[in-house]
């Protein structure tokens, strides 16, 4: 409904000019009494006279003196815009849409007011929906649905059919569950495991300072001071004993030995028995190499054994002739060292060469050849057994003939010994 505004004060005035019947600006002689300043408001054109009298709405001023916007047709209450000459009367004033629009309102049960909604009536039937009851006081009422916030129920009983709320000063709480409660506490030993569903106690329920026995986990077969082992623990058990050695028996290890007491009553590493009471460093092994030069010294195996404490090598190597080997062959004997030496330096180890025939020995030495720090050892004749020769020759079948009167035969051995720094 279109609020229009009124003055008791408006005073009857005359068009300044002429209107055609489809204009939409009126200028009037004079305003005084009417409602300029709120709009909008009825002016009457030409009142009473058959033909010419018509009703407008003045929604706003042009700006221009005097001069109004006006809404004319049959919107203004039937209506018909028609031209008015000028000086013809002009009154503010009221029409029938007025009273009409008093008696709409006062039939209306809805939409009045300010409100888009029904009129609520004292006495009325009427469902409420929406509505918010601050703190009302209900006489005999029914509840349906939920409620929100903290909600007061005063008397004896609610007629919902099975709640009964007795005179208390606390609050009701109810989860709509069937059966009845006899008192108002819940009596001892009520709640049973049966009543409590499966995965509602979460980790949080469980006090902190409860202290649960530790025969309560599992079987029960755990002690409290058992569990309380566990206590420092920092990587998976079972992992960390698998890194253990053994106290006794023959235990298997792999890996570097750092650091300890080893008191077996022999220590072998890599099947090499190496010392007993050993502690430290200590690093032990054995390689099999093939002669390199097969050609003058066959293909029988090279024994190379080693024992290593820190960067510290001590090797044995022992080689035995499978068969005579000559006269005229000049193959140099080599081998290879087990751990490479450091790179500055050149290696020299003593040795000799025993006959199988005779107690008959020659002086041998070895030193490694090439760049410094290789590891391939070249040996050398260092003193002639009976038949002379050169000294430092490198020992080959045929210096050895020179050197020992005769070929090198089957079961002479070449054993060289010594220690030298290993690169690591």
């Amino acid at each position: 409904m279109t609020v229009r505004y009124y003055s008791s004060q408006a005073v009857e005035t005359t068009l300044a000019s002429s209107m055609t019947n489809v204009d939409t600006t009126m200028t009037v002689s004079s305003t005084t009494g009417w409602p300029i300043t709120t709009f909008p408001f009825t002016v009457i054109i030409d009142p009473d006279q058959s033909g010419l009298e018509e009703i407008v709405d003045v929604t706003g001023v042009t700006g221009v003196t005097n001069q109004f916007y006006v809404t004319r047709g049959a919107g203004v209450d039937g209506s018909t815009a028609v031209a008015h000459a000028s000086g013809a009367v002009v009154k503010h004033g009221v029409s029938g849409r007025d009273f009409k629009n008093s008696r709409d309102h006062e039939n209306a049960s809805s939409g009045v007011h300010g409100v888009t909604g029904s009129v609520v009536g004292s006495s009325d039937t009427q469902t409420l929906t929406n509505k918010t009851l601050t703190a009302p006081t209900l006489s005999a009422p029914k509840i349906a649905g939920t409620t929100s916030g903290t909600t007061t129920i005063q008397g004896a009983s609610v007629a919902s059919g099975t709640i009964t709320v007795p005179a208390v000063t606390g609050t009701l709480v109810t989860t709509g569950d069937t059966g009845s409660v006899a008192t108002g506490m819940i009596a001892d030993s009520a709640v049973t495991s049966a009543k409590i569903a499966d995965g509602t106690i979460v980790n949080g329920d469980i006090n902190a300072s409860a202290a649960i026995d530790a025969t309560k986990i599992a079987n029960g077969s755990v002690s409290n001071t058992e569990f309380q082992y566990l206590d420092g623990v920092t990587s998976a058990l079972q992992t960390q004993l698998n890194g253990k050695v053994g106290t006794s028996g023959t235990t298997t290890y792999t890996g570097t030995l750092n650091g300890g007491t080893v008191n077996p009553a022999t220590l072998q590493v890599n099947s090499t028995t190496l010392a007993s009471n050993t502690s430290g460093d200590v690093v032990a092994g054995s390689s099999n190499t093939t002669v390199t030069n097969s050609g003058g010294w066959g293909t029988n195996t090279i024994s190379v054994y080693s024992m290593k404490i820190g960067r510290l090598v001590f090797v044995t190597m022992t080689y035995t002739i499978a068969s005579s080997r000559g006269t005229t062959n000049t193959d140099s004997f080599t081998f290879d060292l087990p751990y490479a030496p450091q790179s500055n330096v050149r290696v020299y180890l003593k040795g000799q060469y025993r006959s199988a025939a005779g107690p008959n020995l020659v002086d041998i030495s070895a030193a490694s050849t090439g760049s410094l720090g290789t590891s391939t050892m070249t040996c050398y004749i260092s003193r002639a057994a009976t038949a002379g020769g050169t000294i430092g020759s490198p020992l080959t079948p045929a210096n050895f003939n020179t050197y020992f009167g005769s070929a090198a035969t089957t079961n002479d051995t070449i054993t060289i010994t010594g220690m030298y720094e290993a690169a690591a």
